[in-house]
């Protein structure tokens, strides 16, 4: 008898489900028309949409229109997840929102050999749903719970980054009526979500209005695929393109397996056969009207930059930036926009895509630019040249941030174009606007700071060399190989070089010695000098001309910062010529580029002189008058990240700052990587110094230096000498590090600890010198007995001060 109450049940429930219309169920609802039709009924806060199209492919995205605000977080207005092809598919009552896996492949007309592939690795069933009415070839689905779901993994995100331990709550969660659209090729659904958690770290409770509630602006996207007529282009490595990757296993056995497609928009000629041509579709940016009227016509003209890189491959007006007209949706996919976005710090700006995950073509630029980075160049503008005399204007600096503006334009829509980082591009004259550039700052004949040629203007010749390889159209396959091969062997003929972010480039470990972020120049170390003598320079003139009138004093703090520190990243570059090498990607058969070598002895001892400068305590410690002149903070203004770390509480704190610069130089000279290849160099070629000599010198200029007699610049040297020792145990104390790294650190430790106790016996020595020495001693001591373990987060670090 239960049985067959249950079967009944069943059957009615069936009965019901399918027996009722759309029509009928939507009656009173309101209706939106596009890629996929959608239903709303705001009284109910539900939005229906309708599927008509089971196991068919789209894209599906999520991405933030409305964000936290805090760029250490990342959670910024605009930002994109990745991309995931998925198809609805329906089994029952109910609908399933499917995603392929698009790594491993089969490109076969064999369909068992398809199938086969596709069996082999797991897909993912992103959602379920029920079904709500029907037609005869449409089914109606409630999409609401989706859209108030943390498909953007929000609070993963901010968990990772320790901020917190935040949940959903749906009861403060809702739709977004009028934000719910569809469009011929994409449907739009946002939702406002919002978190709730207990234990929000310090970048929440810098942004948020209540730090234990969060609420933001999440978007999913369904976008229609591109049609079958995009041929991709397979990737080189020597060529700047970002590509996608996918394993294929129906490549023949003496095939790579792995193929590689660059990623690009789709551009055709409209007359495939003349030498120059109108695109049948030109690519189109739309510049964010909301942003500030100069900054808007600084970005579109940079973004313009790009059109001469595609007359080179043979294009014209195919490439085109615009003011984002009344009326225009950015959310529409037809559109590649650039977003200009407020958050509550200065931060990285992103060109992000829409792509087709199966070919690598790109859908849609997605540019997100931060409005607080114009404002860091105008500080760092005004921190060398103290724009604010009487006859004196900011206009230098406000030129200095309309270039880097223009450049930044370039530079992320050049992402959204499919390129990537080139940081070796500023040693051939800012060739590439993907590369991050340092403003040049220089010393004229009479002695003053000029900014007045601190950004190139213009597209370089690696963008156009680079558009020309990936979107210049031929007229078949034959042609093509011969064509793209003779593109890039002219271009490293010439000259020209392209090393990658990543090991190569980024960071105090990354190896190449001539790609670095934010450097300039063809000679690194002599760039480094250069910068050091712009420093001495504007140290010397710094003063109440870097202020406005009406400032407080103690806002110099925040100016001085970034020209305290200001070589800090040429020094880094300098310092990955120490055990550094040289060297492009090598391809057999492909004579584009030198053998790998080693940077030469002469080189990495000359960068060592050139680093080690930097922790002198005439480098490192500031005139007194500038020392006298900042107070504590003013009522009102606090201190920040961007302001100096200091032990003093509010007083200004000469020794703070300057352990900061030398806990980011030593990073540099003691990063375990370095001294590892410092030591696999020397035992390879004994030309090249050892380790031990290595360790030896740096310790000679910093815990074993000549004493000074002037009391500031005494105490700088100690600090530094403190840092020295701190970097050392923490590199004899790591799991991580190679033995013989560790192994001849410790020894010098030893060794150390031996020397100081004889110094403190000097009876002529300061009181000073004597207490910090004994100090010394007892850390080493205290070290090796295993009562103290060093931590990065015992010194003071360096504040943010990227020219970004």
């Amino acid at each position: 008898m239960l049985k067959a109450f249950v079967a009944f049940t069943i059957i009615l429930l069936t009965t019901s489900a399918s027996g009722k219309s759309i029509g009928d169920f939507t009656d009173g609802m309101g209706k939106k028309e596009g890629f996929y039709n959608l239903y709303h009924d705001n009284n109910q806060g539900k939005v229906y949409l309708v599927v008509d199209r089971f196991q068919e492919d789209f894209i599906y995205k999520v991405s933030l229109p409305g964000a936290l605000g805090s760029n250490d977080v990342g959670l910024d207005r605009g930002q994109l997840g990745g991309t995931k092809l998925v198809y609805f598919d329906r089994v029952g009552l109910k609908v399933f929102l499917h995603q392929k896996n698009t790594r491993f492949i089969a490109t076969s007309n064999n369909p068992r050999e398809v199938l086969a592939a596709v069996d082999a690795f797991a897909p993912s069933v992103v959602w379920s749903f029920d079904v709500i009415a029907q037609d005869k070839d449409k089914t109606l689905i409630d999409i609401t719970e989706l859209m108030m779901s943390d498909q953007h993994q929000s609070a993963s995100k901010i968990k990772r980054r320790g901020q917190g331990d935040f949940s959903l709550d749906q009861a403060r969660s809702y739709v977004n009526f009028d934000k719910v659209k569809t469009f011929p090729k994409n449907t739009e659904l946002e939702s406002t979500v919002t978190f709730i958690g207990n234990n929000p770290g310090d970048y929440i409770r810098s942004v948020a209005a209540n730090p234990n509630i969060i609420t933001l602006r999440q978007r999913l996207s369904f976008v229609e695929l591109p049609d079958d007529n995009y041929r991709p282009r397979l990737f080189h490595p020597a060529m700047s393109f970002n590509n996608t990757q996918v394993i294929d296993f129906a490549t023949p056995t003496n095939k790579p397996i792995e193929q590689r497609y660059i990623s690009r928009h789709r551009l055709e000629k409209k007359n495939p056969n003349a030498a120059i041509s109108e695109a049948v579709k030109p690519i189109v940016y739309y510049i964010d009207s909301g942003a500030p009227e100069a900054i808007r016509s600084a970005l579109r003209d940079g973004v313009q930059w790009w059109n001469q890189a595609f007359e080179t491959a043979g294009f014209k007006n195919a490439f085109q930036a615009k003011i984002m007209p009344e009326g225009m949706d950015p959310d529409d996919v037809r559109y590649n926009v650039v977003n200009w976005v407020h958050r509550s710090t200065r931060g990285w700006s992103y060109g992000s895509s829409v792509k087709d995950p199966r070919t690598g073509e790109i859908i849609k630029g997605h540019v997100t630019l931060g409005s607080l980075r114009s404002r860091q160049d105008f500080m760092i503008a005004n921190a060398v040249i103290g724009p604010f005399a009487d006859a004196k204007t900011t206009k230098e600096s406000i030129e200095l941030v309309l270039a880097r503006t223009r450049q930044l334009g370039a530079h992320e829509v050049g992402h959204t174009l499919g390129f990537a980082h080139n940081y070796i591009a500023s040693t051939n004259g800012d060739s590439d606007v993907m590369d991050y550039p340092h403003p040049q700052i220089t010393v004229d004949a009479d002695g003053n700071i000029d900014i007045s040629k601190a950004y190139a203007q213009g597209i370089g010749e690696w963008n156009k060399i680079a558009v020309n390889w990936g979107y210049r159209q031929f007229s078949s396959p034959e042609e093509e190989a011969t064509g793209l091969k003779t593109i890039i062997e002219d271009a490293y003929a010439a000259g020209h070089q392209f090393i990658a972010d990543g090991p190569d480039s980024r960071g105090s470990s990354s190896l190449h010695a001539d790609s670095h972020l934010w450097d300039f120049g063809s000679d690194v170390l002599k760039q480094t000098q250069e910068l050091y003598k712009v420093r001495r320079v504007a140290i010397s003139k710094f003063g109440l001309d870097n202020i406005p009138l009406g400032t407080p004093l103690s806002q110099l703090e925040e100016v001085l910062v970034p020209l305290y520190y200001l070589p800090r990243f040429q020094i880094n570059a300098t310092s990955k010529s120490i055990g550094g090498m040289l060297y492009g990607y090598e391809i057999k058969g492909e004579n584009l580029v030198p053998r790998h070598s080693v940077v030469t002895r002469e080189r990495q001892d000359a960068a060592t002189d050139i680093v080690l400068e930097a922790l002198s305590a005439d480098y490192l410690t500031l005139p007194s008058r500038i020392l006298e002149l900042i107070p504590p903070k003013a009522f009102g203004y606090k201190l920040t990240k961007e302001s100096f770390p200091r032990d003093t509480g509010a007083a200004f704190d000469a020794l703070s700052m300057a352990e900061a610069h030398a806990n980011s130089t030593l990073s540099l000279l003691m990063e375990p990587s370095r001294l590892a290849r410092i030591n696999d160099q020397n035992i390879r070629d004994v030309g090249q110094i050892s380790l031990d000599r290595y360790i030896v010198k740096v310790a000679g200029k910093t815990i074993l230096a000549k004493h000074h007699l002037h009391p500031l610049r005494a105490a700088v040297q100690r600090r530094v000498g403190y840092v020295f020792v701190h970097h050392m145990m923490m590199i004899a104390g790591s799991t991580s590090a190679s033995p013989s790294v560790t192994a001849m650190t410790a020894s010098h430790l030893n060794g150390l600890k031996l020397i100081l106790e004889n110094k403190i016996s000097n009876e002529e020595m300061t009181r000073e010198y004597k207490a910090f020495y004994q100090q010394q001693s007892h850390r080493i001591e205290q070290f090796f007995n295993g009562k103290y373990e060093p931590n990065a987060d015992e010194i003071a670090p360096i504040p943010p001060g990227e020219p970004i």
